[in-house]
């Protein structure tokens, strides 16, 4: 509870956010109650009934129930003052109460503090976002009970400044990850920016990054196309063709299987994202799908993508170099491929895996036994002519369906269905 445990006991760095305490209440009297949680604002009032108690010097306590006995005595400390008042002990009533403020044990009559606690302004006299303060010395106030609900409420507010600080935080873990290689950490480091924050393109950014460099191509596009989706550039989408998606299949690897309620969540649109994002954040994304496309050798989309970057900004860099890498690699790609259908005696020879990576079936042009692909290690080929599951035939070489399809007359049947 924040009122009651002080600040050195608390585990966590000061910029992570603070786990609420899930004990009971500990603000209590004989005349009231709360019943809620210890990080819940409380539900009872004040209780204004002066105090019973005596003190040690056989007084009666000047305080309040409930609250800790105040360390002044009518009789004993005459010379008292009160610093909001400015009046001295025996210029107060004698029905007067006091509360002492347990983080700096500074003293002063209750409707004055009550005031000062009350009111918007920090010590500072500024409507800034800071915890309540003594108002004789600025030490925070932390342990009031009396003040429990100014108290927390300022420390919600202070957490929910800290949340972009940690989210921020988060995705440049992911970022250093990525340049060290360690793609699954940075894949739950990326998750873990967008659990906090549905509305952080960087880290979507992030991760479809982390996906794409362990060629999860199309599961990576998603976070790209999101983020395009969601800025000043959305309209370019319609512009690219990347094909037909298939996220959230048996297939896929661990790294995707941890970001697939992520997906889901997003294609539904729940929780809503109401924030744009930036529209230089979304020329990198368009820059980072467009390498996904040229992979998954989709090189018309490509060269779009990377056009509509250069459109809005000419001297971009990496859209220039991607798009230059992507002609270059269309027409290797072409040459690669007109030299195998020599090898392999006409079209029709090409499939690819699950994740969209290339290989050649050769002889009739039916698969007849699995391996593994050498890029993801996902399964590749088939058995009896039929291509396993996830795997598809290529259009690369200009076919439109398998050579085995259209030796056995299914590929013509196939094509006009």
């Amino acid at each position: 509870m924040p009122e009651n445990v002080s600040a050195q006991s608390l585990p966590n760095i000061c910029r992570y956010p603070c786990v609420p305490c899930m004990e009971p209440c500990q603000w209590s009297c004989t005349h009231l109650a709360c019943d809620l949680l210890c990080h819940e604002l409380c539900d009872r009032p004040c209780c204004d009934e002066p105090c019973k108690e005596t003190l040690q010097c056989g007084h009666l306590c000047l305080g309040l129930c409930g609250e800790p006995c105040p360390s002044i005595c009518r009789h004993c400390t005459p010379g008292f003052k009160d610093t909001i008042s400015l009046l001295m002990m025996d210029e107060f009533d004698e029905s007067d109460r006091f509360v002492e403020l347990q983080d700096c044990g500074h003293v002063f009559e209750v409707s004055g503090l009550d005031t000062w606690m009350h009111t918007e302004q920090s010590g500072s006299g500024t409507n800034g976002i800071s915890p309540k303060q003594c108002p004789e010395c600025r030490t925070s106030v932390r342990r009031s009970l009396r003040y429990g609900n100014q108290v927390k409420t300022k420390l919600y507010q202070i957490e929910e400044v800290k949340k972009p600080i940690l989210q921020f935080d988060i995705t440049n873990q992911g970022i250093k990850l990525l340049q060290r290689k360690a793609y699954d950490e940075a894949v739950d480091k990326f998750v873990a920016a967008i659990d906090s924050n549905r509305e952080n393109f960087d880290a979507y950014l992030g991760l479809g990054t982390a996906l794409c460099l362990q060629s999860q191509f199309k599961e990576g596009i998603h976070f790209f196309q999101l983020v395009v989706q969601h800025s000043p550039l959305r309209c370019a989408i319609n512009e690219i063709d990347t094909g037909k998606a298939f996220w959230g299949n048996s297939f896929l690897p661990r790294t995707v299987t941890k970001v697939r309620n992520v997906i889901q969540q997003t294609t539904a649109c729940q929780p809503p994202i109401a924030r744009e994002a930036d529209k230089k954040l979304a020329m990198r994304a368009l820059v980072q799908w467009a390498k996904a496309l040229s992979n998954m050798t989709k090189f018309d989309a490509a060269t779009r993508a990377c056009e509509i970057v250069l459109k809005e900004e000419p001297s971009n860099k990496e859209a220039k170099e991607t798009l230059q890498l992507a002609k270059a690699e269309r027409q290797s790609r072409m040459e690669v491929v007109e030299a195998m259908m020599k090898d392999v005696g006409g079209r029709g020879h090409w499939y690819q895996c699950p994740n969209g990576h290339f290989y050649v079936v050769g002889e009739c042009g039916g698969p007849m036994q699995v391996s593994k692909c050498p890029d993801c290690k996902a399964t590749v080929g088939g058995q009896n002519h039929a291509p396993a599951e996830g795997n598809t035939h290529s259009t690369i070489d200009g076919s439109t369906y398998s050579a085995f399809s259209d030796r056995v007359g299914l590929g013509r049947f196939n094509h006009d269905l």
